[in-house]
């Protein structure tokens, strides 16, 4: 038998913790539009390629649908563990279940660089104070024990388990009586069991597509692109935004508007986008109504900000046009860029959704763009990417930000509400965060499409509530904006490149809107 490394995930996340994340365990906390299990598991891989991995939940978890697929996938296998052990009784518990368990890796921890050896306590140096296990202190410095273990005689480390109530004793007798315990320091920890130590450890890992650059230095995030212009506008944006505005917005640090070499800086704000929150976490029915009436609040405001500029016919005409560029014009130049070749799916031709005949990706677009365009004008500060990535949550404190807008290219940032509408709609009643994190199964012959959604009832239950809150905030029901949320879906295709499945994702989840659409 193979020997099996554990990822010790047998609790939930502390209360602090909980309170961003909701009760969900350790190993499946948010990290860059992924979970951290997904993490953990590659980099295991890549140290240990032929060790066996076992993962602890605590009992009663439900863990979701694509999650046990992904598991299953990755032949990892579960053990769950009653609630109210400790530490150690769960461990002494994981070993009964199986016998092979020769390494451990706390939940809360990724390790890129495993060292080697059969008895290992890994060591970090830390700078913060926390109730690590300390190996070795200097003023400026800890070397603490960073959560991965290896022990080669299994025999005496479960007998220590049952010996000690405490994880921490039984490891240290465990290294006095088998010689040659190694002690090594690593330097790719991070730790996410702590909420300081969670922010900073996510700070560094992103999941920006490639034409965009982020790299955090500190408390500092700069972004760069390969488009100039397009960082120019967002430049232009942040410093055209009104003072109402401003305390949604993070501090702009730095600026450099030249062509070949644009960016810009922000503060590192310690908090989680709304996608992750929507596709991973557990956050209770009330969290989600509150999240709901915020962002009502929000759109309020950006329409309040456009008071005064309404009269101005200029504006409103360059206001119209940009919309009608965004949501016609951009679409359909997209849909030039879509490669036949690689998707083998014909967009002039009808397709077939799970057996369902439909009109042409081209029909759909014909249809959809001339009802758009008919759309009476929402005046507007315009964000022009109002997506669930672009806003975060700060959930101490109760508040919204925004990042990455899409500026305009105008001496203004007045626009049309409904393109912003329809971005929070393809968020909240698309499912966009979903198919981007990969929670569907897709299929594809020709023009023939099988798509299956991993949507869970407390999914399509937290969507509901951001409905309502919005609507009884704001006024508006945000799943009116189908037509031109679809378009959106349409033009999400060629840039997604990276992804084939991705790229059928989003073709098939229009054929999905559609026919919501259709049979409202």
């Amino acid at each position: 038998m193979k020997n099996t490394i554990l990822i010790a995930s047998s609790d939930y996340v502390n209360n602090e913790l909980q309170g961003e994340v909701g009760a969900i365990p350790p190993s499946f906390v948010p990290v860059g539009s992924s979970r951290l299990y997904k993490r953990q598991i590659n980099s295991i891989r890549t140290s240990f390629p032929d060790i066996d991995i076992s993962i602890s939940l605590p009992a009663g978890y439900q863990v979701p649908e694509y999650d046990n697929r992904i598991l299953a996938l990755n032949n990892i296998s579960i053990i769950f563990i009653p609630l109210g052990l400790t530490i150690s009784q769960s461990l002494d518990y994981c070993l009964l279940q199986n016998a092979n368990i020769s390494k451990i890796l706390y939940g809360d921890t990724l390790v890129y660089d495993f060292p080697l050896g059969e008895n290992v306590i890994a060591l970090a140096s830390v700078d913060d104070s926390y109730k690590w296990e300390i190996e070795n202190s200097t003023f400026s410095e800890d070397l603490v024990w960073c959560g991965y273990f290896s022990f080669s005689k299994l025999d005496i480390f479960r007998k220590l388990l049952s010996d000690n109530s405490s994880i921490i004793q039984a490891i240290l007798k465990y290294k006095t009586k088998v010689p040659g315990v190694l002690t090594p320091t690593i330097k790719q920890w991070f730790d996410f069991g702590h909420v300081n130590t969670y922010f900073k450890s996510r700070r560094n890992i992103t999941s920006e597509r490639s034409f965009n650059v982020l790299m955090v230095t500190g408390n500092v995030v700069r972004k760069a692109s390969k488009d100039g212009g397009k960082i120019a506008h967002e430049i232009d944006w942040f410093d055209n935004a009104p003072c109402e505005l401003r305390p949604y917005l993070p501090q702009i640090l730095c600026r450099n508007r030249n062509l070949n070499n644009s960016y810009y800086e922000i503060e590192y704000l310690p908090v989680i986008p709304l996608s992750e929150l929507f596709v991973f976490t557990a956050l209770s029915e009330k969290q989600w109504y509150s999240i709901g009436t915020l962002l009502g609040l929000l759109i309020k405001k950006l329409k309040n900000c456009a008071h005064g500029q309404v009269d101005d016919s200029d504006i409103l005409t360059e206001a119209s046009e940009h919309y009608k560029y965004l949501i016609t014009t951009k679409v359909e130049q997209r849909l030039l860029d879509y490669d036949q070749k690689i998707l083998d799916i014909d967009l002039y031709k009808p397709l077939f959704l799970n057996g369902k005949k439909l009109p042409s990706i081209s029909e759909i677009y014909s249809e959809l763009s001339s009802i758009a365009v008919k759309r009476k004008q929402v005046s507007s500060q315009l964000h022009g990417d109002l997506c669930f990535s672009n806003i975060l949550y700060d959930s101490r404190l109760g508040l919204l930000k925004l990042i990455d807008p899409r500026g305009n290219g105008l001496k203004h940032n007045f626009g049309n509400q409904v393109y912003d509408l329809a971005k929070l709609c393809h968020s909240i009643v698309g499912y966009y965060d979903f198919i981007v994190a990969g929670y569907f199964d897709i299929s594809s012959k020709g023009n023939h499409l099988t798509f299956n959604m991993h949507l869970s009832e407390k999914i399509i239950t937290r969507s509901k509530l951001l409905e309502l809150a919005i609507e009884n905030e704001a006024g508006i029901k945000i799943s009116e904006f189908y037509p031109e949320m679809i378009l959106l879906f349409i033009s999400m295709v060629p840039l997604h490149s990276d992804s084939r499945d991705r790229q059928l994702g989003f073709i098939a989840n229009v054929l999905r809107l559609y026919l919501v659409w259709n049979e409202k």
